[in-house]
């Protein structure tokens, strides 16, 4: 893979498994945003608190509602002056992970908390991340997430780690990655699997050596039944690579700066990219494009927002993206044959956001955590 490197810069202005996407970390106009995985792990009948037997939260509201406002989750966090960032957002069982930037304060660099939906207060569950939480995913009753973390001398010492949603001290399932970002983190329950700088890798859930599948190029990667599809951002192509590493297969070439390619049902892949088919110039406000790769082969452009959407979501049956930059955001529901497309919610700038089977949850840093029905608007 190339050489580490932040991956984009916004322009200011019954059960389911994995649904995994690429988000946009906020930490205000003009800064750096990076790739974020999140996933839709098998969701029980849980209660509030994580592993209860408790009935589930209420239907989310079809009006965006505060699951906690900014200064209340600062003054948690300890940053009374207010928010950096949140870095990556899953949910699970009625529970919200979020991970929240510190701003580098002597209260640490970045905590990884959890939000119950419906009642309950915030539970940090890890108090301080070796760098930015670069990576999310929900397997089972644990959260993996990538620590994109910095040594003293300015390099990159990354690493996979686990946690119990219940909380508890985390596990280290790869360390030592020499990498400015973690795309892409996804599992199946057995192993999981991230793209760095030296390539896509997999480690055991429950502990084990950590294998190179290839090294080939990719912002991130996804599974998809038996493969991996890869985004090369640089070249360009959308790729497939079987589980257990071989060549690859090429599914789309010519892209402008592709994220976020992910399965989105029917053997149909998703991403976004700036532009490739409208013809739209790259690099400018109006070259963005969220598109759809069919079994055959052709391109269909679902929605061209006019600002890439870095986060984007597949829960079966619909995508759901926040688009915007720095400034702007709009949480978006999208149809799979590109008919139609609702904005659910408007934000001050984007951010990370999750989906389960009622709900979108999503935040920037100033104005905290929210959720909606994700049927609004119909």
């Amino acid at each position: 893979m190339r050489a580490a490197r932040f991956p984009f810069y916004p322009r200011c202005g019954g059960a389911r498994w994995q649904v995994i996407a690429f988000v946009a970390a906020t930490f205000g106009c003009g800064s750096r945003t990076g790739p974020i995985g999140l996933s839709i792990s098998p969701r029980p009948d849980a209660g509030d608190d994580a592993g209860s037997s408790e009935a589930k939260a209420p239907k989310c509201s079809m009006q965006r509602a505060t699951l906690i406002d900014s200064g209340a989750l600062a003054r948690f966090v300890g940053m009374p002056q207010g928010l950096t960032g949140l870095t990556g957002m899953a949910v699970s069982a009625r529970q919200l992970i979020v991970g929240v930037d510190m701003g580098y304060t002597a209260n640490g660099y970045y905590k990884l908390v959890r939000l119950p939906v419906g009642s309950g207060g915030p539970v940090v569950l890890v108090d301080n991340v070796p760098g930015w939480v670069d990576g999310l995913v929900v397997a089972g009753t644990n959260v993996i997430y990538g620590a994109a973390g910095l040594t003293t001398n300015g390099d990159h010492d990354g690493a996979i780690l686990s946690v119990a949603l219940a909380g508890g001290k985390p596990t280290t399932l790869a360390s030592g990655l020499s990498t400015g970002w973690l795309g892409g983190i996804t599992t199946d329950g057995d192993s999981v699997y991230w793209a760095d700088s030296d390539g896509v890798h997999s480690a055991p859930v429950a502990g084990g050596p950590a294998g190179t599948i290839t090294a080939q190029s990719a912002l991130m990667a996804s599974r998809v039944g038996d493969a991996l599809i890869l985004d090369d951002e640089n070249a360009g192509n959308i790729l497939s690579i079987p589980i257990d590493g071989g060549p690859a297969t090429t599914l789309a070439t010519g892209q402008v700066n592709p994220v976020a390619a992910q399965g989105c049902g029917g053997g149909n892949i998703c991403w976004s990219d700036e532009g490739a088919l409208t013809g739209r110039a790259a690099l400018t406000a109006q070259g963005a494009e969220i598109v759809r790769r069919d079994p055959s082969g052709q391109l269909t452009v679902l929605l061209a927002p006019g600002v890439r959407s870095g986060t984007l979501l597949f829960d079966g049956q619909s995508l759901f993206s926040m688009t915007g930059d720095c400034c702007v955001g709009a949480i978006m529901r999208i149809t799979l044959d590109g008919s139609s497309h609702v904005t659910l919610a408007m934000t001050p700038g984007s951010g990370p956001i999750a989906v389960d089977d009622e709900c979108v949850y999503f935040g920037n840093p100033a104005e905290g955590i929210f959720s909606i029905d994700k049927t609004a608007g119909s």
